[in-house]
């Protein structure tokens, strides 16, 4: 903590800075005034401008000492031009080839003489008798067919008998009144619908029957992992009831259509299953390696550790060359977020050096001197995610949990602040990760864990620490996904908090309450933006 005061001293009183002669509030950075004093909003006292930071530097730009690089901990990656393998996890499970089942019907009137095949289940060779059926109709047509009637011939066909069995049939001096119905392949029964001594119906059911030596894996994808995958691509995969082995197949059909209740679409792979070791219905994880870009044309990328989102914009800092420690931070944009790094579509070039760690406190002291930085962002700038409404009502459970913390803490009531941060976790824990794609599974971990250091402590100071990350967090999801709540959510800032280097957090009252101090410094923070409800914003 002393560590981090010393770090935002050094970039807010930078050389000649104690001898500013413009004043600005850490909490109002829109004031500023020629002398010190307090605040005309929280009347606090002020701090010197540092105007050191900005001369010479682009409005875009903070420039910092040695002293307060190194204390930063500021760190840099270059972007570069490479191709980048991900694993995209996916669940499923094993279903029957389609394509690869056939029906079989009745195709003459008649009574089940005798079954040969018996049983659901059993395996079965094509051209094998399935059943014998009596018929009159065979006995008519049988003795018109040793009149060379054509017309017999046909009608024979039509009922399913081969040239060779109707030959026999011409040739026999007894009378025929049973046809054994053939397998029209190889497989196994997978229902049996008929009972010896039946009376069926032309068209009537009997069998189905599917070959199982090439089964169907159907996966299902977000769509945040739809621009991973393509038609063509190994799956590797395993199942529960084989441990220890894997197994593969490839994509042969990425379904068009999205399912609007779970924001996922099929993914069909073709597997084969000759050693018959696969059974349909059996649960699947299975792990796709995508590769983003080719060696001819590789993406443009950065870790994804280095921009910081709000809404649709995506920032990143970038190093100026030639320029010793000065950061510019500029608005990008982003494409696939493919493992540890994103793809960049346009705003920077290759070679530049983009700040991924320390990106934070650079915004942070970009907003103390009022300069453009992450939370200076319009609300038609904001742009949300289609998800279930399911999904928006467990963030409104989870939201409603998280007032509770915040009056809480805001209270200093530890007990409360236990209480309320079980009822969080316990409605955070039935979210389904995948209905917010690859951005929400590391929201979410962060929000499970900070829940966890809340509830493993009995001390409010460090609940209080570990609120933060939550609160940050939570405002993130909330207005990425374009939840709509029936009250304002309002975002609150104190940038004294945590020893100067702000903390966040939301509430439902416009009278602040500062869940960091309690009723120490109960006022300290003012409104930075809300979430209105749709009534207000013109909204369905």
């Amino acid at each position: 903590m002393v560590k981090t005061l010393i770090i935002t001293l050094l970039i807010v009183l930078v050389a000649g800075g104690a001898f500013a002669e413009t004043w600005t509030c850490s909490m109002h950075p829109q004031y500023k005034l020629p002398e010190p004093g307090q605040c005309p909003t929280c009347f606090m006292d002020l701090i010197p401008l540092d105007e050191s930071a900005s001369a010479g530097v682009s409005p875009n730009a903070l420039k910092l000492s040695e002293d307060a690089t190194a204390l930063a901990e500021i760190m840099t990656s270059v972007v570069e031009l490479k191709t980048v393998v991900v694993a995209v996890p996916l669940l499923g499970k094993i279903e029957i080839d389609e394509t690869a089942t056939r029906e079989v019907t009745a195709w003459i009137t008649g009574r089940i003489e005798k079954l040969f095949v018996d049983a659901t289940g059993m395996n079965v060779t094509k051209g094998e008798p399935l059943l014998s059926l009596y018929s009159p109709e065979l006995y008519s047509a049988q003795a018109e067919l040793k009149q060379n009637s054509s017309s017999a011939r046909r009608r024979l066909k039509l009922w399913g008998l081969d040239d060779k069995q109707i030959d026999a049939i011409a040739k026999s001096k007894t009378p025929v009144e049973k046809i054994d119905i053939p397998s029209p392949l190889s497989g196994v029964v997978l229902h049996k619908e008929v009972l010896q001594g039946k009376y069926v119906k032309t068209g009537d059911h009997l069998y189905t029957i599917g070959d199982l030596s090439t089964l169907w894996l159907d996966l299902r994808a977000y769509e945040s992992d739809l621009p991973l995958l393509a038609v063509g691509q190994i799956v590797d995969f395993k199942v529960d009831a084989i441990p220890g082995k894997q197994f593969t197949g490839s994509i042969d059909f990425i379904d068009p259509v999205l399912d609007q209740q779970s924001r996922t679409t099929g993914v069909r792979v073709v597997v084969d299953n000759s050693d018959n070791l696969l059974r349909p219905g059996e649960l699947v994880r299975a792990v796709i390696e995508s590769v983003v870009g080719t060696d001819e044309n590789p993406p443009l990328i950065i870790p994804d550790t280095a921009p910081l989102l709000t809404g649709k914009r995506a920032i990143v800092y970038v190093k100026i060359p030639g320029v010793e420690h000065v950061f510019e931070g500029r608005e990008i944009e982003l494409g696939v977020h493919a493992g540890d790094y994103y793809e960049v579509i346009s705003g920077l070039k290759e070679g530049e050096e983009v700040v991924t760690n320390g990106a934070f406190k650079i915004d942070s002291a970009m907003q103390i001197v009022a300069k453009p930085s992450m939370m200076s962002m319009s609300e038609d700038e904001v742009v949300v995610l289609d998800i279930p409404d399911f999904f928006t009502e467990q963030l409104g459970d989870i939201l409603d949990a998280y007032f509770e913390l915040q009056v809480a803490l805001s209270g200093d009531n530890n007990k409360a602040a236990t209480v309320a941060a079980q009822k969080m976790d316990k409605a955070l824990q039935p979210v389904e990760v995948g209905h917010g794609g690859v951005g929400f599974a590391k929201q979410y971990k962060v929000m499970s864990s900070s829940l966890a250091e809340i509830l493993k402590s009995d001390e409010i100071a460090l609940r209080r620490v570990a609120f933060k990350p939550l609160s940050e967090t939570l405002w993130e999801t909330l207005t990425g996904f374009g939840y709509e709540p029936e009250k304002p959510v309002r975002l609150f800032n104190c940038s004294m908090a945590f020893n100067n280097s702000g903390g966040r957090w939301m509430q439902e009252s416009t009278v602040t309450s500062n869940p960091y101090y309690g009723a120490s410094m109960l006022r300290c923070g003012s409104e930075q933006a809300a979430i209105k409800p749709p009534v207000e914003t013109g909204g369905k």
